[in-house]
């Protein structure tokens, strides 16, 4: 099956590598077709990613906001997806501090690949600290290596690209 075309403004500069990762994105249902801008140059804020995440791990489990955080409400767009999140055990505590999911921050590399592993992972098997995570996802070949600066923001595209892996590791 072909790669669908990207409808995207802001993609068509971007290299022919990034342009496939994102029409794979696409065709796994990860992305809105409806939008004109998908700024994959830009920071991923923490709840965004979160959204977008979710369609590739696909929680059994909806129900509405619960309170684990105190700087999100029951009113806010984003709280049922986080509550998602960690119903599924796929926000490690340790990126939570004072009890604060942080949603408008952007989502670091750590966070990333923290959330990813945490995915491939049964739901039993999920409590597990950032360094192991960050060792498991160079295993699996995620990341090519472990130096790397965990606390580095990353963007939308690289978000999205850590997300295809799972999803075509993990669901394919």
């Amino acid at each position: 099956m072909d790669l669908p075309e990207l409808p995207y403004e802001d993609c068509r500069s971007l290299t022919k590598k990034d342009v496939e990762m994102l029409k794979q994105a696409m065709k796994c249902g990860l992305l809105d077709p409806c939008v004109r801008y998908l700024h994959p140059l830009e920071e991923m804020p923490r709840a965004q990613f979160v959204f977008l995440f979710l369609k590739a791990v696909k929680p059994t489990l909806r129900r509405p906001w619960q309170g684990e955080y105190c700087d999100l409400s029951r009113y806010e767009y984003d709280a049922e997806q986080i509550q998602a999140a960690w119903d599924e055990n796929l926000i490690d505590p340790e990126t939570t501090p004072d009890d604060r999911f942080r949603p408008d921050d952007p989502l670091t590399l750590g966070e990333l690949i923290s959330f990813t592993v945490r995915a491939f992972r049964p739901k039993q098997q999920r409590r597990i600290g950032s360094l192991e995570c960050i060792r498991e996802a160079e295993k699996l070949g995620w990341i090519k290596d472990t130096c790397q600066d965990m606390n580095r923001v990353v963007t939308r595209a690289e978000a999205i690209q850590m997300t295809v892996k799972l999803y075509c590791e993990k669901f394919t």
